[in-house]
């Protein structure tokens, strides 16, 4: 048997098309689509390249043997658009046809469609994971609550320019103090998740800094804590992570065992994916998964239904 390997990057550069003309010619069997996910369709108008040209190799493969099979892996399963989940069954079945009744538009209908055809198509599965003496590794969430009193007024103009934001940004100061109170419990090191990133991650920096608690980060805009082949979090005790952190990042499990969601993603699976950085092959410890809700003026700002089991 003869296995041929290639990386996202290598077929959206010119010089891949080269390759994918030769393997249209190799009499292919079989497909296998890693991190599946990076091949759907974000823009209606406008596909990728690696989109395009991934979809057009499989095509002409499938035009001289039409039952090679087509098998895609991904992490994350919920798309965040009917047409992004579309994008990604019309890839795997080769066929459109049995999709047109299912529009673009996000209604509950569609969604209900979308659910349907990707149960159809799909197979979901959840390792559990074992230490070295064979013992299950517990995963271990909690949700931390916490309360305060604003006069909201004060914060108008912050909600009406920025919206969900302005939301997290006072939120963050009622729960800061309690997220301040577990650090100085904790030796050991932990990461600091956020969805947003304006105005939340350089607040919490300032607070470790204030408080003589290391940190370092990992935003799409500031890679720092773990750049080379140094101790990762560049040996401090918090990583101050955003939504960069959900997605192929491997070994924190090698440092860390407890996460802390200060802002939350927008999906359980966007969640679970995050949490999977350090729940995971390699893990010896017990993963605690701490989630920060505040409660202002008697109201709590948003759900975490996505923190129970």
């Amino acid at each position: 048997r003869v296995f041929y390997l290639l990386s996202y990057n290598f077929i959206s550069r010119e010089s891949g098309s080269t390759i994918l003309n030769r393997l249209k010619r190799q009499g292919i069997d079989f497909i296998c689509i890693d991190e599946g996910q990076r091949t759907k369709v974000r823009d209606d108008v406008k596909a990728s390249k690696c989109r395009t040209k991934l979809e057009s190799m499989i095509s002409d493969i499938r035009s001289e043997k039409p039952r090679t099979k087509v098998l895609m892996l991904t992490a994350t399963p919920v798309p965040n658009t009917v047409s992004e989940g579309k994008s990604l069954l019309t890839l795997v079945t080769g066929t459109k046809k049995g999709y047109n009744k299912i529009t673009t538009y996000n209604s509950l209908q569609n969604m209900a469609k979308m659910h349907s055809a990707l149960q159809l198509h799909s197979l979901r599965y959840k390792k559990r994971f074992k230490n070295k003496k064979g013992n299950a590794i517990r995963l271990n969430p909690e949700i931390v609550e916490v309360k305060a009193n604003y006069r909201l007024r004060e914060h108008s103009k912050k909600l009406n320019n920025v919206g969900f934001l302005g939301m997290e940004q006072i939120a963050l100061e009622a729960k800061l103090p309690r997220m301040l109170k577990e650090l100085k419990q904790r030796k050991h090191k932990v990461i600091i998740f956020t969805k947003f990133v304006t105005g939340i991650v350089d607040r919490i920096a300032e607070i470790c800094h204030e408080n003589k608690i290391s940190c370092t980060y990992y935003t799409g805009s500031d890679k720092s804590g773990l750049t080379g082949r140094q101790e990762f979090y560049n040996g401090a005790q918090v990583l101050i992570a955003s939504s960069a952190i959900s997605e192929g990042i491997d070994r924190l499990q090698d440092y860390c065992n407890e996460l802390w969601f200060i802002g939350q993603g927008w999906t359980y699976t966007e969640r679970e994916q995050t949490i999977g950085r350090i729940y995971r092959t390699g893990q010896t410890k017990s993963v605690t998964v701490l989630t920060f809700e505040a409660v202002i003026n008697g109201c709590l700002l948003y759900t975490s239904d996505a923190a129970d089991e």
